[in-house]
């Protein structure tokens, strides 16, 4: 109960002051961490894994 209270309060200040939700802040968290080096590029499949999305649903 108290978990999902603090994810909606994280979700509304989200939304309010960036127009995210905390799926889209956690893809670009995911995204920001790929660097150049080996390994450092991810593929879709780890991506939706990452941040629970389907592959079709990280591609829209």
């Amino acid at each position: 109960m108290l978990h999902g209270r603090i994810e909606a309060h994280i979700e509304r200040a989200l939304q309010a002051g960036h127009d995210l939700s905390v799926r889209e802040y956690s893809l670009l968290d995911v995204l920001s961490r790929q660097h150049s080096g080996e390994g450092g590029h991810l593929q879709m499949k780890q991506v939706a894994d990452a941040v629970v999305l389907s592959q079709s649903a990280t591609t829209r």
